[in-house]
């Protein structure tokens, strides 16, 4: 079942494809700099906390343990709240169409929403990266590190292409 249903409006022969406006390319590209972006700060942070560190504690404390909960929970929270928070936004915009055949203007908008499902996405898998790093900063367990792999790994495959984001459009506006 998709995230939603457009209404009334079902654009069935949108083929991927075929979407594309004066600002896809643009769009994609500011797309592809968010998740680098966090990944970089985290991977530099990790690196930075990882080279300070001069003996490892292989038993778990506390911090350790609240970051690993935080990125197990993070995980599915990641792909399900982006979708919850952009889908009524979504269904509505499809709903005031008057139109048989999209047009760019609703393509800009769904490619907006589509950076902001990414951002809200990856934010959330970036804030659990992050709180594993400091934990692995004060309690030196590699377990927090692996976490922190982890949560680089998670944003990474979230990382967008031209294809993605116009299979993306196609898949809202089938319904």
């Amino acid at each position: 079942m998709s995230e939603l249903h457009s209404g009334n409006r079902n654009y069935s022969s949108v083929d991927p494809r075929e979407i594309d406006w004066p600002n896809l390319s643009q769009l994609v590209k500011v797309a592809q700099f968010i998740p680098f972006a966090l990944v970089t700060g985290l991977g530099m942070f990790s690196a930075i906390a990882f080279l300070g560190a001069d003996e490892f504690d292989w038993q778990p404390g506390m911090m350790t343990l609240i970051g690993l909960g935080c990125m197990l929970a993070a995980i599915p929270v990641s792909w399900i709240v982006p979708t919850t928070i952009i889908s009524a936004q979504i269904r509505t915009e499809l709903s005031s169409g008057n139109s048989a055949v999209p047009d760019p203007a609703l393509y800009e908008k769904l490619g907006g929403f589509f950076v902001t499902r990414l951002i809200i996405g990856c934010a959330l898998l970036e804030g659990a990266g992050f709180l594993n790093a400091i934990a692995f900063q004060m309690e030196k367990n590699p377990l927090s590190l692996a976490a922190v792999a982890v949560c680089i790994a998670l944003i990474l495959v979230k990382f967008p292409t031209t294809r993605q984001v116009q299979k993306w459009i196609a898949e809202r506006l089938q319904g």
